[in-house]
């Protein structure tokens, strides 16, 4: 490799650069080895480092740029759950639903998530280039924003299983078998392992459960992925060729945002 071809270049250039200080006589090998040992050292060190630090495929991918996605989600156990009231009455009531269908679709670096509820209604969380919240909309039809890497979007990312944080667990332990199996239709690697939401929170110990997923070996697209209490299906769409269509409330609301946190 291009790397390898580097490093040998670099040992060869320590040999001269020793042999034309000391001239090369049986007397002097000794001389010459210890002249050029701490640059060999210095090049078996890079070496080792290129062949252990190269950057190997990820064993999951999720398209970058325009694209589009959809999850199918489906419930072992029927649902008892619905929304939970407020326990003040400055508190918004609590969403306690499960999405059923997740549309993910990116263009321009803007990104929409539209989720449809087990109640059938639909909400959807809005991401813009250079802003550090999300645009959340809640199941009364109210727009919030919601801080990048806060508690409640740690948790927002969590329960929709959409994107790449849903199989940041797998590594390369968690294969089952040495041969690909056949999901969905696809060829497809099988892991087997534990997910927890990790919050920001010191000494936080998050309950773990266990996760099944199946990645596409062609693509490294996931195919599908089980938790303990859901089953999703991952099925990816053409890109989009324009940009997003954005409802007014939206606009208004990343218009309000921008204009109060001194955005252009």
């Amino acid at each position: 490799s291009f790397k390898l071809f580097i490093c040998l270049t670099f040992v060869l250039s320590a040999f001269k650069m020793a042999a034309h200080r000391v001239p090369l006589r049986s007397s002097c090998k000794k001389t010459v080895f210890r002249h050029c040992l701490p640059t060999l050292l210095l090049a078996f060190g890079l070496l080792s480092y290129f062949n252990t630090s190269a950057h190997a495929d990820p064993l999951v991918k999720f398209p970058e740029g325009n694209a589009a996605w959809i999850v199918e989600i489906t419930y072992p156990k029927p649902s008892q759950s619905n929304t939970l009231a407020p326990s003040s009455p400055q508190q918004k009531p609590v969403n306690t639903r499960k999405p059923q269908k997740i549309e993910v679709t990116q263009a321009d670096n803007v990104r929409r998530i539209r989720i449809t509820w087990d109640s059938g209604a639909p909400t959807e969380q809005w991401s813009i280039p250079n802003l550090p919240v999300t645009f959340k909309e809640y199941p009364d039809g109210s727009v919030f924003t919601v801080l990048k890497g806060s508690i409640q979007y740690q948790t927002d990312n969590f329960n929709l299983a959409c994107d790449a944080p849903a199989f940041a667990w797998i590594t390369p332990k968690d294969i089952v078998g040495k041969d690909p199996v056949t999901y969905e239709g696809k060829k497809c690697y099988h892991y087997a392992g534990a997910n927890g939401i990790v919050l920001n929170i010191p000494h936080y110990k998050p309950a773990m459960e266990k996760h099944e997923a199946w990645i596409d070996i062609k693509t490294s697209l996931p195919v599908a992925l089980n938790t303990e209490t859901s089953h999703s299906v991952f099925t990816f769409l053409p890109a989009p060729d324009g940009p997003l269509e954005m409802s007014e409330k939206f606009k208004k609301e990343i218009a309000y945002y921008k204009h109060v946190a001194g955005y252009p």
